[in-house]
């Protein structure tokens, strides 16, 4: 194979995922956090005796040279076929049956999931924001007002108009208030410690933010939320907003009525470091933390064509963990994420995603139905759930998928062509589903037509997702197959839970 030919597929492989993956023991040669095209010239260099990276690191399949088997590797990796490091594999929890048919696996799987949660694990957290909730809030939601008046500034002079309205007897004076505030949030404003005495929490000034109080078996409890490192200031969103200030009776048959409304302009100041944690008698119930790369954020108003974010997040409550290990966001690379839930030391849910290109949108742009997504490249997906399921997904062209799928809607009452546009978008979308960890598919998940509505002569054609066995061939529409009636004992165990959480929230007192 020549050179050319072999860095033109390469090249095509790696532009179109991006980084795939996260830096592992090997792959990521240059050690810039990425395994790209960057690294692929550096392993063609290694094969050509041009590079002085060490042999052994280049040597990814570990035979002992570098040659056509490390880029056959590295072409792999790129089309989520392989991996150098996390392949999102589970140990399971719960050792998967088998020998049963699909139908009886999906559903076990799906009860087995649901049975992994319990409501009473947080129980103890229930009954502290029962014991906490009625404590005197007076001075907490005047000193949040100070903190909102103390965010926001008035754009320009506030003008007024009135209006009367005549309908014998009755007169009616409304006056409108308008005026447009700039809101810029920030954490350095909320801080305060706060403690109760005599059933109402007090507050006096410092630093950071924090609630102590006490719950009935004399352990104390503290809330703690803190945040440092570099701030980058971000428009939000704009907002429209109306009140009614105040309505009254000045004479007989008189009524003045007066409003205030008009925009709000809402900004973030984005720290670095957000940590919360919250302890019972020294015992740590809830410890989350999040670290924000704000250095790729250019400007106030945000442009995703030029903009790039990173965030690593971890929250920990009692015995379960919710961990983002990348979320990642560049234009020059596009976006990736790896999400892990677990309980204790048994992951419950594993995935990640990675798609190619940039989003064209700026602040101020609507994410509407033309919304362009010419920009956008390939894409694939991995997710596994207690090791006893995983979905496997690859998009071509994201922008191929959505036109075929525009096109389709666009044609939803000419059969054939709606037809052969949902065909083009099933050959841009690849999704396979396995059980146990098996390398071999035992079935797919695709789109499928079917006639919505016969209307005075026309026809109307929709799509739906839907599901596909190896076993047999046979496709089932999602709507039709994952049903109470199909899946008795998965509906009932999810009800069940739903149940027992909304019992613990009706524990803690508060509204629903």
């Amino acid at each position: 194979m020549k050179k050319s030919v072999l860095l033109a597929l390469l090249t095509a492989a790696a532009c179109s995922l991006g980084s795939s993956v996260q830096a592992a023991n090997t792959g990521d040669f240059n050690n810039d956090g990425a395994i790209d095209i960057d690294d692929v010239n550096l392993l063609i260099n290694v094969m050509l005796h041009k590079s002085d990276i060490d042999v052994a690191v280049a040597d990814v399949t570990g035979d002992g040279t570098v040659d056509i088997d490390d880029l056959n590797k590295f072409i792999n990796v790129m089309l989520h076929k392989d991996s150098f490091g996390d392949d999102y594999t589970i140990d399971p929890p719960v050792t998967p049956p088998t020998g049963i048919d699909d139908k009886a696996f999906l559903e076990l799987t799906a009860t087995t999931f649901a049975q992994q949660f319990k409501a009473n694990d947080f129980r103890n957290i229930a009954e502290l924001v029962r014991g906490a909730k009625d404590y005197d809030t007076s001075e907490v939601e005047e000193w949040f007002d100070d903190c909102w008046k103390a965010m926001s500034t008035a754009l320009g002079e506030p003008r007024t108009e009135t209006q009367v309205e005549s309908y014998d007897p009755y007169e009616y004076t409304y006056i409108y208030n308008y005026v447009d505030y700039k809101t810029l949030i920030k954490a350095s404003l909320f801080t305060g410690h706060f403690t109760v005495a005599d059933g109402k929490w007090h507050r006096t000034p410092a630093s950071d933010l924090q609630f102590t109080f006490t719950d009935r078996m004399g352990n104390p409890c503290v809330a703690h939320l803190t945040t440092s490192g570099n701030t980058k200031e971000v428009h939000l969103l704009d907002q429209e907003f109306w009140d009614q200030i105040s309505w009254a009776e000045t004479e007989e048959y008189h009524y003045r009525v007066e409003y205030v409304e008009g925009e709000r302009q809402i900004f973030v100041m984005i720290p670095e470091h957000i940590t919360l944690t919250f302890t019972q008698g020294g015992n740590t119930l809830v410890n989350a933390k999040a670290d924000i790369d704000v250095s790729g954020i250019k400007s106030t108003e945000w442009d995703l064509g030029r903009d790039a974010l990173s965030v690593k997040a971890i929250a920990q409550v009692n015995n379960y963990t919710v961990q983002a290990s990348r979320a990642v966001y560049n234009p020059a690379d596009g976006a990736h994420a790896v999400v892990k839930i677990s309980r204790g030391n048994d992951v419950l849910l594993y995935g990640g995603a990675d798609a190619q290109g940039y989003a064209d949108l700026s602040y101020g742009e609507d994410l509407d139905d033309d919304f362009d997504t010419s920009t956008l490249g390939a894409a694939a997906f991995t997710f596994n759930l207690m090791g006893w399921l995983q979905i496997k997904g690859t998009v071509g062209s994201v922008h191929s998928l959505a036109r075929a799928l525009q096109n389709a809607e666009d044609n939803d009452n000419n059969e054939q062509e709606f037809k052969r546009y949902i065909d083009r978008a099933n050959s841009q979308f690849d999704c396979q589903f396995y059980y146990r960890g098996e390398a071999t598919s035992r079935g797919t998940i695709a789109i499928e037509p079917y006639l919505e509505d016969y209307w005075n002569g026309y026809e109307y054609w929709s799509f739906e997702p839907i599901i596909t066995f190896a076993s047999d061939g046979s496709s089932y529409a999602f709507e039709t197959y994952f049903t109470e009636d199909v899946f008795p004992n998965a509906t009932s165990t999810f009800r069940n839970l739903v149940d027992d959480f909304l019992d613990l929230y009706d524990l803690t007192g508060l509204d629903r």
